[in-house]
């Protein structure tokens, strides 16, 4: 875990006005601290999106080449059938295809095309490589991917696991700093999450809002002669801010060294 930290402690009488977004403190000595903490877990599939697009004289030509296409690719995605988690056809679509006619200084007919969009979501990282190098194959218009990526419940797990220690360690943090003064830190006045007011350590360079997830792509090597893409999953990271805000109880002054 990375941690980073935005510190102040104030007493009421050096506090500045705050501006409408900022809200009441404490009144007395108060000291406030916040922390970004990071937290990671590995990927619980890859997502590779396919897309194909050809253009025909006829919209039955058209039609049949999108559908023999996708028959190989259905046909090569039950072959890793232990390795999809899930497959979807996102969109698919036909019509008239147009280009740019000189002569006519506009679009002209030019045949007629067939279009789909398919996502295939991979548990099994061990046959990503393998799998990949087989759709490669086809006529795709594109194939992107693999990003990484969490299950709803994983996410919102690493979500919770970074808030909670971006908080325990500006409140450590809070306490480090009063007992450095000779003081103790008092009852607590509030906790933050993704604090937006400078009392509370905002920073106005980072995004203001929910925590942020990152998905991490691969790239292939296009120099391997074995064909290994080198497609190994990253940690999805999750990144937290939490600010806190405790009264400062002062020792008293013939405590003081």
């Amino acid at each position: 875990m990375r941690v980073s930290l935005i510190l102040l402690v104030l007493a009421s009488s050096l506090a500045t006005p705050l501006s409408a977004r900022d809200i009441s403190l404490p009144d007395g000595p108060f000291i406030s601290t916040s922390a970004d903490a990071e937290v990671e877990r590995p990927p619980d599939f890859a997502v590779v999106k396919l897309s194909g697009r050809h253009v025909e004289a006829t919209p039955d030509a058209a039609r049949a080449r999108i559908d023999k296409l996708l028959e190989r690719v259905l046909d090569v995605l039950a072959e890793f059938d232990a390795a999809v988690d899930s497959q979807r056809l996102e969109a698919m679509s036909f019509g008239e295809h147009r280009t740019y006619g000189r002569e006519q200084e506009g679009r002209v007919p030019a045949g007629y095309y067939g279009s789909f969009g398919l996502e295939v979501r991979v548990a099994d990282f061990d046959q990503l490589n393998a799998l990949q190098y087989r759709l490669a194959e086809f006529e795709f218009s594109s194939m992107r991917g693999p990003t990484f990526g969490l299950t709803e419940t994983h996410r919102a797990e690493l979500e919770e696991q970074a808030r909670v220690a971006s908080i325990r360690e500006a409140t450590r943090r809070a306490g480090e700093l009063a007992a450095a003064q000779g003081a103790t830190l008092g009852p607590i006045w509030g906790v933050l999450h993704e604090p937006m007011h400078r009392i509370a350590g905002a920073d106005p360079g980072l995004p203001l809002g929910s925590t942020v997830v990152m998905h991490q792509s691969a790239r292939a090597d296009p120099s391997s002669e074995t064909f290994d893409m080198g497609l190994e999953p990253r940690p999805i990271r999750v990144r937290a801010r939490a600010g806190v805000v405790y009264e400062l109880i002062p020792c008293p002054r013939s405590d003081r060294t």
